[in-house]
């Protein structure tokens, strides 16, 4: 038994044992669990130790508190025996025995903590990592996240969703950031190819607007900006349902480079879908009506939903709205009905989806992040 690592106890009165955690290798008390004193020891780990380093070192609740345990008794090992007893001499002038403990424990699992640590602040991302997609994650809920300098929210659990815009760099660079690190994560942006459209037959003026209208434009889209500018953190939305029949046929593609009445313009900011006039249209998950107008300059009848954490839906082009700006609409909820109003060739709706204000794929997001009824 000489080579076994063991605890010492020194009494100080009839009634009372105190260990003493200056190891030695000669006497009595193997550590282990089932033993009276090292049954303390563990005890104070369990109810003194793991509350503190959470205090102290603001881990999340995905942090292993047991691997403190097992690194407690990893370190009673010949190779850990000579830095055990230096550090215990620091303390052995201390008069509370559990204050001792407990900043003696401390130290020796600060190795850990640091390598722990480390691992928490990288994010998990759970999506695809291509263009013009919503990109779900999670990450230590006391860890801060930063997307080209903008913080993304996260709920309590640490979960979180950003958007990458159309024509992304190739490079995805997400900024992690605690009392301890600041660190960058590298991910390689799946790019997408984006179709032509050439759509004739539109009214001229709806190409090239009149000073007039120019600034009638300017503040819609001041309005539009502003309806997307103050989201809600209730509920973090994780899947849509689709506004539309999902045998609806797609007229125009989201990002399509299009060329109107000869004249080329930017990709197709959403998905249009061709269906008749009066066809309804439902809200893909739960939120609040922002913004409702009768006549845009550009979409007609209009309406925006907020679903919470920086993600808004619009529809476009109704022929009716059954709902005013302040409503809490659910899921499934009937918002109105298609029509040709605004800028038009045909009855259909221009449905768009938007992380604050980067546009994402809507029939991407509606196949990839579908609601299981």
């Amino acid at each position: 038994m000489s080579n076994n690592i063991v605890i010492t106890r020194q009494s100080k009165s009839k009634n009372k044992v105190i260990p003493n955690l200056f190891l030695a290798k000669n006497t009595s008390y193997l550590v282990s669990p089932q033993n009276k004193i090292t049954q303390q020891i563990y005890n104070v780990i369990t109810h003194k130790i793991h509350p503190l380093l959470k205090d102290i070192f603001h881990l999340g609740k995905g942090y292993n508190y047991n691997v403190i345990t097992r690194s407690f008794y990893s370190f009673f090992s010949t190779y850990y025996l000579k830095r055990i007893q230096s550090y215990y001499k620091i303390f052995t002038n201390h008069k509370k025995y559990y204050y001792n403990v407990i900043t003696f424990l401390t130290l020796l699992s600060y190795p850990f903590i640091g390598h722990t640590t480390s691992q928490h602040l990288s994010p998990k991302i759970h999506s695809e990592i291509i263009e013009a997609n919503l990109i779900y994650g999670q990450i230590s809920p006391q860890t801060e996240l930063y997307y080209n300098n903008t913080k993304i929210p996260t709920n309590a659990n640490g979960d979180f969703v950003f958007a990458l815009p159309q024509d992304a760099p190739t490079t995805l660079t997400l900024t992690t950031k605690d009392n301890q690190n600041t660190k960058n994560w590298s991910y390689t942006v799946q790019k997408r190819r984006w179709k032509e459209e050439v759509v004739n037959g539109l009214p001229p003026k709806k190409i090239s607007p009149s000073t007039e209208d120019q600034k009638r434009i300017t503040q819609e889209n001041k309005l539009l900006k502003k309806g997307r500018s103050n989201t809600f953190y209730t509920k973090l939305p994780l899947c849509f349902s689709r506004p539309v029949d999902k045998t609806a046929r797609i007229s125009s593609a989201f990002g399509s480079r299009r060329i109107l009445n000869g004249i080329k313009t930017t990709g197709h900011s959403g998905t249009d879908y061709a269906l008749p006039t009066g066809t309804p249209i439902y809200a893909p998950a739960d939120g609040v009506i922002k913004v409702t107008h009768p006549d845009m300059f550009y979409s007609g009848k209009t309406i925006l939903i907020d679903h919470g954490y920086g993600l808004y839906s619009s529809y476009s082009h109704m022929n009716t709205i059954f709902v005013e700006q302040g409503d809490i609409i659910k899921r499934g909820d009937k918002i109105g009905e298609i029509g040709t109003t605004g800028r038009s060739t045909g009855p259909h709706l221009h449905f768009t989806m938007t992380w604050f204000n980067t546009r994402v794929d809507p029939e991407f997001i509606l196949t990839h992040y579908p609601c299981d009824d």
